[in-house]
């Protein structure tokens, strides 16, 4: 074998990997994922980092806050809500800069695809178990779920001017995000009529949920059993997305949740692709999903 010949074999050897796990190789760096048309993206649109007390908490909270262009017009419109959970390890800068929220927003606004919408993006770190999952704790005092449901939605309508009511709100979120909306959305059905569920879980996982629930909080806390126990008429809107490459397989709770939901005559798609649980497969998701959102109001 030539010399030249033996670069190029080691090359190859050496970017094979790297190019098939691509995706795993940044999971756990989520909010390192920047790219360069988020460094230089400009907008008419309005994205304002601001905080808030919650009661629940006891403490200041981060969010972004989207608003569409044209809404500091002359006309004072109320607006449709979408807010958004990000997974973990992360916080309010996910949906910015690793999930491009912004542009693609402004992109779907303006091709008229999605009608302009408030999109709201919280902290969803919890204080004490970083992990919180979105939940009532029972063994520390963390209420995330009640920050969310009751402390946020509180602070946005008084704010912003939405369309305070649920059929005009939505919830979602990528992993312990995904899991987060749909099981807020079961608990309060009053309150938002879509969700959007991507690489999402059936039940809290058990390396932080042993340190936030009892095994009745598990209960309660668990996708299949809530949506058996509500009516048809108050089941929420679902979108639903899990890719075959998922490092942590969570494909046969989606597709549970998804068989579950249909059994009960509710409206849901399901999404699947070759995709992995990172920013790059939910970066190309994200746009069906918000387009089944926009059906939905």
């Amino acid at each position: 074998m030539t010399k030249k010949k033996f670069i190029i074999l080691l090359i190859v050897i050496l970017l094979v990997p790297i190019l098939r796990y691509r995706e795993e190789i940044f999971v756990y760096g989520q909010q390192a994922v920047l790219s360069l048309d988020n460094i230089f993206y400009r907008s008419s649109s309005n994205l304002k980092h601001v905080s808030f007390f919650s009661d629940a908490l006891q403490e200041e909270r981060n969010l972004y806050v989207y608003l569409p262009v044209g809404y500091f017009g002359k006309e004072k419109l109320s607006y449709p809500t979408l807010y958004l959970l990000h997974g973990v390890p992360g916080n309010e800068l996910d949906w910015v800069d690793n999930g491009n929220i912004q542009q693609t927003l402004d992109r779907l606004i303006s091709e008229k695809q999605i009608k302009p919408v408030i999109v709201v993006i919280p902290d969803g770190t919890g204080p004490v178990v970083e992990d919180g999952q979105y939940v009532n704790a029972d063994f520390v005092d963390q209420k995330m779920e009640d920050y969310i449901a009751v402390d946020l939605l509180k602070y946005v309508d008084e704010h912003y001017r939405t369309e305070a009511v649920g059929e005009k709100r939505a919830i979602g979120g990528n992993s312990s995000g995904a899991f987060g909306a749909l099981n807020i959305a079961l608990h309060h059905p009053e309150l938002f009529r879509t969700v959007l569920a991507l690489s999402g879980y059936s039940a809290p996982l058990q390396d932080d949920g042993s340190q936030l629930l009892s095994p009745e909080g598990i209960l309660k806390n668990s996708i299949l059993p809530e949506i058996a126990a509500l009516s048809s008429e108050k089941l929420p809107r679902v979108f639903l997305y899990y890719g075959s490459n998922d490092m942590y397989n969570f494909g046969p709770d989606v597709e549970a949740i998804n068989l579950a939901l249909k059994a009960k005559k509710a409206v849901t798609e399901l999404a699947v692709n070759d995709g992995f649980h990172s920013w790059f497969s939910w970066l190309e998701i994200t746009e069906p999903a918000l387009v089944f959102m926009d059906q939905q109001f």
